[in-house]
C-alpha cells in the first residue's frame, strides 16, 4: 500500500482508512537536573575576600554611575527629568549605607 510521491521532498500520501496502531514506542528523555553553584559541593568553597577582589570592579562602576547621575542633576532645572534622576541617584546612596 505505498503511494508514490510527485516530489521526493514530499511526505509520503498514506489512506486514512488504515488503523493507527494503540501502542508506540516512546522513549523516555532524561530529566535534567539542575544545580544552583551557590549551594552546590562542586562549585567550591564561598571566599569572601577572594570574592570582593573579584568583584570590585562593581562598585568602581556604581561610583561612577553615581558622579555622572548627580552632575546631571546639578545641571537641569526642576521639572519632570529631575525628579526622574532624583529617584535614580537615591537609592545609590542607600546601597552604600547598607554594606557598612
Amino acid at each position: 500500500m505505498s503511494f508514490r510521491r510527485e516530489n521526493k521532498n514530499r511526505p509520503r500520501q498514506q489512506s486514512s482508512k488504515v488503523p493507527v496502531p494503540v501502542f508506540r514506542d516512546v522513549f523516555q528523555v532524561k530529566k535534567r537536573h539542575h544545580r544552583d553553584p551557590r549551594f552546590d559541593d562542586l562549585s567550591g568553597r564561598y571566599n569572601a575576600k577572594m570574592f570582593e577582589e573579584n568583584y570590585e570592579f562593581i562598585k568602581d562602576i556604581k561610583e561612577r554611575e553615581k558622579k555622572e547621575l548627580e552632575k546631571e542633576l546639578e545641571h537641569v532645572g526642576e521639572n519632570e527629568k529631575t525628579k526622574k534622576k532624583k529617584t535614580n541617584v537615591s537609592p545609590a546612596k542607600d546601597g552604600k549605607s547598607r554594606k557598612e
